[in-house]
Protein backbone atom coordinates (compact mmCIF):
# COMPACT_ATOMS: atom_id res chain seq x y z
CA UNK A 1 0.00 0.00 0.00
CA UNK A 2 1.36 3.49 -0.90
CA UNK A 3 0.69 6.18 1.95
CA UNK A 4 1.32 9.12 1.09
CA UNK A 5 3.26 10.20 4.21
CA UNK A 6 3.69 13.71 3.93
CA UNK A 7 -0.17 14.10 4.48
CA UNK A 8 -1.29 11.42 6.64
CA UNK A 9 -1.80 12.44 10.16
CA UNK A 10 -0.66 9.99 12.77
CA UNK A 11 -1.65 12.28 15.48
CA UNK A 12 -5.33 10.76 15.12
CA UNK A 13 -6.53 7.19 15.30
CA UNK A 14 -6.37 5.39 11.94
CA UNK A 15 -7.57 2.28 10.32
CA UNK A 16 -5.60 0.86 7.34
CA UNK A 17 -5.86 -2.38 5.26
CA UNK A 18 -2.38 -4.13 5.00
CA UNK A 19 -1.44 -6.05 1.50
CA UNK A 20 -0.48 -9.26 3.97
CA UNK A 21 -1.38 -12.84 4.07
CA UNK A 22 -2.28 -12.81 7.34
CA UNK A 23 -3.09 -9.77 8.04
CA UNK A 24 -6.19 -7.80 6.66
CA UNK A 25 -6.32 -4.65 8.72
CA UNK A 26 -4.75 -2.39 11.47
CA UNK A 27 -6.24 -0.01 13.53
CA UNK A 28 -3.93 2.30 15.70
CA UNK A 29 -5.08 5.00 18.61
CA UNK A 30 -1.98 7.00 19.30
CA UNK A 31 -3.58 8.83 22.30
CA UNK A 32 -4.09 5.35 23.65
CA UNK A 33 -0.85 3.51 22.07
CA UNK A 34 -3.78 0.85 20.98
CA UNK A 35 -2.70 -1.27 18.18
CA UNK A 36 -6.07 -3.31 16.58
CA UNK A 37 -4.83 -6.38 14.38
CA UNK A 38 -7.45 -8.11 12.43
CA UNK A 39 -5.80 -11.19 11.14
CA UNK A 40 -7.28 -12.63 7.53
CA UNK A 41 -8.86 -15.67 9.23
CA UNK A 42 -11.10 -13.23 11.34
CA UNK A 43 -9.46 -13.50 14.41
CA UNK A 44 -9.07 -9.95 15.89
CA UNK A 45 -6.50 -8.85 18.89
CA UNK A 46 -5.61 -5.13 20.41
CA UNK A 47 -2.04 -4.73 21.42
CA UNK A 48 -1.49 -2.66 24.43
CA UNK A 49 1.14 0.11 24.31
CA UNK A 50 2.65 0.00 21.43
CA UNK A 51 4.60 2.63 19.76
CA UNK A 52 3.89 4.44 17.04
CA UNK A 53 7.10 3.93 15.16
CA UNK A 54 6.32 0.31 15.99
CA UNK A 55 3.19 0.52 13.67
CA UNK A 56 4.63 2.80 11.21
CA UNK A 57 7.69 -0.07 10.72
CA UNK A 58 5.16 -2.57 10.22
CA UNK A 59 2.68 -0.81 7.99
CA UNK A 60 5.86 0.12 5.71
CA UNK A 61 7.45 -3.46 6.29
CA UNK A 62 8.06 -5.85 3.22
CA UNK A 63 6.15 -8.65 5.25
CA UNK A 64 3.78 -7.61 7.99
CA UNK A 65 3.70 -11.69 8.81
CA UNK A 66 7.35 -11.41 9.64
CA UNK A 67 7.33 -8.08 11.33
CA UNK A 68 4.43 -8.82 13.61
CA UNK A 69 5.74 -12.23 14.70
CA UNK A 70 9.47 -11.02 15.43
CA UNK A 71 8.57 -7.26 17.43
CA UNK A 72 4.68 -7.22 18.11
CA UNK A 73 3.31 -10.76 18.92
CA UNK A 74 5.44 -11.75 22.05
CA UNK A 75 6.13 -8.58 23.05
CA UNK A 76 3.10 -6.39 24.26
CA UNK A 77 0.19 -6.86 26.16
CA UNK A 78 -2.83 -8.05 24.32
CA UNK A 79 -6.38 -9.43 24.53
CA UNK A 80 -8.24 -11.04 22.30
CA UNK A 81 -11.37 -9.41 20.78
CA UNK A 82 -12.80 -12.19 18.14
Amino acid sequence: MLIDWENFDVTKPFTLPLESTCIFSIEYNPITFTLTIDFVEGQQYEYHYVPLFTVIELIRSGSAGRYFNATIRNYFDYKRLL
